[in-house]
């Protein structure tokens, strides 16, 4: 009679623990669908920033800035004077500006840095000309300019950070002959860190 009446009760307990775990495996796959929807909503999001920024870089103002940096040599003191001038020169706003929130945006996890590389990959190169007009401007203004800019370059420079080729296969990288790309990105980074040296006037 024991067993009889135990019975029920353990039938009971077993549909109980059955529907508590039932519960869980639900509440535990409603939650992945709710990590996976973000995590495409993210996605959509770091691509939609990147394609603003990729029509960004080639925008009018952005390219002048650029050609106009390319043909300045920045060891000229009198050539770093004039884009200090008046509170920075127009290209060096715009350029060091649009550099560095694109950097802030990879700085604090926000976008993928491997997804902005077309237009990282151009910023130890820049960097390395801005860097004196950085320090100048900064010590007029009594706090540094562009941090997350450098910040970004420094990781590159360190190591924290690597120019991503995973995205192409072994024998694509062989056939460009870019084993080392990374390895020589982080060397220029480096070489933009260093401390400006200008030409005696």
């Amino acid at each position: 009679m024991r067993h009889e009446r135990e019975a029920p009760i353990m039938i009971w307990n077993i549909l109980s623990a059955m529907g508590s775990l039932l519960a869980a495996i639900v509440l535990l796959a409603a939650s992945i669908a709710a990590v996976l929807q973000l995590k495409h909503l993210r996605l959509s999001n770091q691509l939609l920033v990147f394609l603003n920024a990729a029509e960004a870089y080639q925008s009018q103002d952005l390219t002048e800035a650029r050609v106009w940096f390319e043909s300045q040599d920045f060891r000229d003191p009198s050539v770093v004077d004039a884009a200090c001038s008046n509170g920075g020169d127009p290209h060096v706003r715009v350029l060091g500006t649009y550099f560095d929130r694109i950097a802030r945006l990879i700085n604090l996890g926000l976008v993928d840095a491997g997804l902005f590389q077309p237009i990282t990959a151009s910023m130890p190169f820049f960097w390395k000309r801005l860097h004196p007009i950085a320090l100048r401007i900064g010590a007029s203004a009594g706090l540094p300019i562009w941090a997350d800019f450098e910040y970004l370059i420094f990781q590159y420079g360190t190591g924290r950070l690597k120019m991503n080729t995973h995205s192409y296969s072994k024998e694509f990288i062989k056939l460009l002959g870019a084993e080392d790309v990374p390895e020589r990105f982080a060397r220029l980074a480096a070489e933009a860190l260093k401390p400006p040296t200008l030409e005696k006037a």
